[in-house]
């Protein structure tokens, strides 16, 4: 593609597609730019210093009225309040506005990133001012021109294009900050024209990491201006930190879009993984690394359950488990109690078997036969069925007993389930599934609690004293550090003495149900 132009014009758009009016797209915030470059023959070309023609950014009041849902949506991806929208220029305004600079300024092209998603909002634009004529401005995509120079590199999204090129984009979509992030992927495109360089996320970085202790320890990652993307620990360096760069993030969106900006790598030794473990939670909580989305510091308060009603329980009058972090689990537990016994279910059918209702029938039959399965399977007597705290016992006692510890539970649809209907079976498993996940909580619990105020020694090395209580979700985040310290260097058959708030100790090796609980055996 040719990218010595006289004029060009950068536009990102942010919107939501196909809400509102069924087939709709509303468009709540564009920004665009028009600048000129310097082209030479058989020279460089590139935007000129001080070159800039316009910039406008500015909040679009959508054109038809947005849910509930959606407002909360474009306030958590966006950080643009409903007043905000609702006070807004109207949309044949900024309609007006766009059209006008494109016939003032004339621009050769349009770059956008990801032009397929931002292509229906303009020629929307356009078609608001100058109805039934074809749209002016060939529109091309940097994403496109990135795929095809970066062949190798890990993601193409506009925050791991731009983070390669050394100028990642701010957490919030926010239209102005993507025009800008979209400036700088097409200069280094430019730049790297005719290069070698194809994208291969550690290319530079293969000797170092192939040189890295086989030992425990913690791991940074750094973009190309020293910003800390990651954290990690792991009990071989050297295995982790490869395993990024064979593959090992295939599945992870998130971890892709990291890796296409990592350009240099710090190591940290620690005494065993337990210690690595707990280097890894204190640099995250101090430097707040981006992409450690799952142990960022949160002084909000860990939940306390009443045990019949897996309800948070405030007043501590009734029975109580914890600490848990998430009530995601127990919502659904609450609502196979509910469905169980013929009451409202605090969760939606779609939400917890999606696609049963879809098709031929409501999946009335199939719902109930599945429950009833469940019902004989858990041996769950009649009087309890409404109980949650009833359900998750039956799972907590089946999980010790291994019934369900060790078993995968598939769903026999396989992985075409999204396209296959649901049948009494299938429900069946999806009931076990997610009884499972809370049978594995309830454990995790159990552990937590027995570790609360206790000295851990591990190989040898200085002592660490867990929190003595928990009460918030940091110190839990601390606590599920600390366990999985123990448990990995259980798993390396390494020497670990725990010693509990009551004063018994347990090692490594020892049997009994408190070794078991604390080292993860059980559940």
């Amino acid at each position: 593609m040719e990218l010595q132009l006289k004029s060009i014009m950068f536009v990102d758009c942010q919107g939501l597609k196909s809400c509102g009016t069924k087939g709709h797209d509303v468009l709540f915030e564009i920004c665009w730019t028009i600048q000129k470059s310097s082209s030479g023959i058989g020279g460089s070309a590139g935007i000129v210093e001080g070159a800039e023609l316009l910039w406008t950014e500015t909040v679009v009041r959508p054109s038809s009225i947005l849910s509930p849902r959606n407002l909360h949506k474009v306030e958590k991806l966006c950080g643009i309040r409903p007043k905000e929208l609702a006070e807004a220029p109207d949309h044949s305004d900024v309609a007006e506005a766009f059209v006008r600079d494109i016939e003032r300024y004339c621009p050769s092209q349009i770059w956008i990133h990801y032009a397929g998603f931002e292509r229906p909002f303009l020629l929307q634009l356009w078609e608001t001012i100058r109805p039934g004529e074809p749209f002016p401005v060939p529109m091309v995509c940097t994403r496109d021109l990135a795929r095809e120079r970066l062949p190798e590199l890990e993601s193409y999204s506009l925050k791991a294009v731009a983070g390669y090129f050394g100028d990642p984009c701010d957490r919030l979509k926010r239209a102005g900050a993507h025009t800008r992030a979209t400036l700088v992927v097409w200069r280094g495109l430019h730049d790297i024209d005719g290069s070698d360089d194809n994208g291969k996320p550690g290319k530079e970085l293969r000797a170092q990491r192939l040189a890295l202790p086989d030992k425990s320890g913690t791991y940074r990652f750094y973009d190309a201006r020293g910003r800390i993307l990651y954290i990690g620990k792991a009990t071989s360096l050297k295995h982790r930190v490869n395993s990024y760069f064979r593959g090992g993030v295939r599945g992870d969106l998130r971890k892709r879009e990291m890796m296409a900006q990592v350009k240099q790598i710090k190591i940290q030794e620690a005494d065993s993984p337990l210690h690595a473990a707990l280097d890894e939670f204190r640099g995250i909580v101090e430097l707040a690394p981006p992409y450690n989305i799952a142990m960022k510091k949160d002084d909000g308060l860990a939940y306390w359950l009443a045990r019949d009603s897996l309800l948070p329980e405030v007043s501590g009058n009734h029975p109580v488990f914890g600490p848990v972090g998430s009530l995601a689990v127990f919502s659904d537990i609450r609502s196979i109690a509910a469905l169980a016994s013929g009451a409202e279910p605090e969760k939606s059918l779609e939400a917890m078997f999606p696609g049963l209702t879809e098709g031929e029938g409501s999946g009335d039959t199939e719902l109930k036969a599945g429950i009833k399965l469940a019902i004989g399977f858990f041996r769950i007597l009649e009087e309890s069925a409404h109980s949650p705290g009833a359900w998750l016992a039956k799972a907590v006692g089946a999980s010790r007993r291994s019934e369900d510890r060790d078993e995968l539970i598939e769903d026999p649809r396989g992985e075409q389930r999204d396209e296959l209907p649901w049948d009494a079976e299938c429900v069946f498993r999806s009931i076990r599934r997610k009884l499972k996940r809370g049978a594995a909580i309830y454990w995790h619990t159990a552990s937590v609690r027995l570790l609360c105020g206790a000295e851990v020694m591990a190989t040898g090395q200085a002592s660490v004293d867990a929190p003595p209580k928990i009460t918030s979700l940091h110190e839990l985040q601390e606590m599920n550090l600390i366990l999985s310290g123990i448990r990995a260097a259980f798993r390396m058959d390494e020497s670990i003495s725990v010693k509990l708030r009551s004063g018994r100790s347990i090692k490594s090796g020892q049997t009994g149900f408190s070794s078991r609980v604390l080292l993860g055996l059980i559940g």
